[in-house]
């Protein structure tokens, strides 16, 4: 099945440790007695999709994943009911930050409200559209299942998550970073643009 390559997060707590019940309430009392409040992403993985569970101050808040090679949101009930079903799981824990919380979560519970390929849109013009706009975007520029993120707010893009790694250094602006991106990804084949412009997320029901 084809997975999913999505942007690193701020920090790997741990990678790959096979999924228990045990286990995974063992995890959560961990979280729960840290001294500072946990934020980030537990992701379930193996050979039928990927699970995600959002971890806001320390508590499950929101889940989603891809099932049956789509992705959906999930009720937490929903992500833990499928999660006990899989076979073979590894569990990874990422700590992340709230914006990209924001921008996966978003990717679950949104639908884009422009979805265009590089091949029909000019990058660079796109791009100053976005930065006349005072509200908060999101662009997700998606290259067969790699997933980048650009967040924009205020007329600036403040925050790119490569899903390569590959982010730009601290002297070049995030928006070459993003133009070199699709000139490069975008040799073969067009990269697909979706916008988001309704990042209103919320936490998911048990």
């Amino acid at each position: 099945m084809i997975k999913p390559k999505l942007p690193l997060s701020k920090k790997v707590i741990f990678s790959a440790k096979p999924y228990s019940t045990a286990f995974l309430n063992s995890l959560f009392k961990e979280l729960k007695e840290r001294p500072e409040p946990f934020l980030g992403t537990l992701m379930a993985e193996n050979e039928q999709g990927l699970l995600i569970l959002f971890l806001l101050q320390s508590e499950p808040y929101a889940a989603g994943g891809w099932v049956d090679g789509v992705h959906k949101a999930l009720t937490l009930h929903e992500f833990f009911q499928t999660l006990s079903k899989l076979d073979t799981v590894q569990l990874s824990l990422y700590e992340s930050d709230l914006i990209y919380l924001k921008c996966l979560l978003a990717l679950f519970q949104k639908k884009p409200a422009t979805q265009a390929t590089t091949d029909l849109v000019n990058i660079e013009d796109f791009l100053g559209l976005l930065k006349q706009d005072p509200g908060e975007n999101l662009l997700i520029l998606k290259k067969d299942e790699e997933f980048n993120f650009f967040y924009f707010l205020g007329k600036e893009l403040v925050e790119a998550y490569f899903a390569t790694g590959e982010a730009p250094s601290k002297g070049d602006p995030l928006e070459e970073g993003m133009l070199s991106y699709v000139s490069t990804a975008g040799v073969s084949s067009p990269v697909e643009l979706l916008l988001y412009s309704d990042l209103k997320v919320t936490s998911t029901p048990d």
